[in-house]
């Protein structure tokens, strides 16, 4: 198997102080959107052309963008920002509309729950808000924890949330039937018809108990608080069957702490940092995620990730001269039937 390496500048001014991206979202359009820190106070974003390779500087948008949704039918891009959701005119660049009240502080990610509907979340809410991607006003409220993962079943949608180890089903707008409990994870993949997740353990004190001695750490299921909660995981990847809620398999040790993106052809890609600030290593796996296809050693974690038309774009920057993102392109060889 063989990948390229390419580390892609992103568009920031020469005379700034630079930092390293923020943010790496895939909008769909064959775009990726970059969000920075430039300078000391300067939230800065472009637009990644991945056909042709070219970035666009946005304007007018206050904060860091942390995910995106292209509109097609109106040549829009939806930016969750910091300080609210952005319609986005692509021709121009700039700003057409913001929600800004409604949402919460520390939004984390957007959704799509349903045509012309998105879910946002927060880092450290138990709710998503539902919002019309047309009319760019709030929809309704669901009283649920912020998901890793959405999955249509054709007659409802499914909200996976493996950081709490919770699921809900969601139909015409609503939480239908009973909460459900499922793995607990720090992150979850969608591969065709399944889940990838990272089986990890939660760590466990009596009361009374000294802390300086190692804690007791058990594979767990939820609902715990993700926020009260520290995630041990195993290092091996295992697959969820998302209209039973059964574990199919779970694969050996590979030293996987979160799973992060798929290629198109349906390889997973993994890292080795529990904790995106500390360097890692990307590692491509394969289909049953039983083995290491393919390892790339970074000297920084990965906060976010992209794959689009069979490139995965890490934010992998760091504050050197030129912050940058770092493109792995490859192809996996022909499968065997089985």
């Amino acid at each position: 198997m063989e990948f390229s390496v390419t580390d892609i500048a992103l568009p920031v001014k020469g005379t700034a102080a630079h930092s390293y991206p923020g943010t790496l979202t895939a909008a769909g359009a064959g775009l990726v959107i970059a969000s920075w820190l430039e300078g000391t106070q300067a939230d800065r974003f472009g637009v990644l052309d991945t056909a042709t390779g070219t970035w666009r500087r946005g304007m007018g948008v206050r904060g860091l963008v942390s995910d995106a949704r292209v509109i097609e039918e109106r040549d829009v891009l939806l930016l969750l920002c910091s300080f609210g959701l952005v319609e986005l005119d692509l021709s121009s660049m700039r700003p057409v509309r913001t929600l800004r009240k409604g949402l919460g502080p520390y939004k984390r990610s957007m959704e799509t729950i349903a045509p012309g509907v998105v879910g946002i979340s927060n880092r450290y809410g138990r709710a998503v808000t539902l919002v019309s991607t047309e009319s760019l006003t709030i929809l309704g409220t669901l009283r649920t924890a912020a998901p890793n993962v959405v999955v249509d079943r054709g007659g409802d949608t499914l909200l996976l949330s493996f950081e709490s180890g919770t699921a809900r089903a969601v139909s015409d707008g609503a939480l239908a039937g009973k909460r459900m409990t499922i793995p607990v994870s720090p992150s979850a993949v969608v591969v065709g018809g399944r889940v990838a997740y990272v089986p990890s353990g939660v760590e466990s004190r009596r009361p009374g108990e000294d802390h300086l001695q190692a804690p007791i750490v058990q594979r767990a299921s939820g609902p715990i608080d993700p926020f009260e909660s520290r995630l041990y995981p195993e290092g091996r990847v295992a697959w969820l069957d998302p209209a039973s809620l059964r574990v199919l398999s779970v694969g050996p040790d590979l030293g996987v702490r979160r799973v992060i993106t798929r290629t198109d052809d349906g390889l997973l890609i993994a890292t080795t940092d529990a904790d995106w600030t500390a360097p890692t290593s990307v590692l491509i796996l394969d289909r049953d995620a039983e083995r290491v296809l393919y390892r790339y050693p970074l000297s920084h974690g990965i906060a976010s990730s992209a794959h689009v038309a069979g490139t995965t774009y890490l934010d992998s920057g760091n504050a050197r001269d030129r912050p940058y993102i770092t493109a792995l392109t490859g192809n996996a060889p022909t499968p065997t039937p089985h």
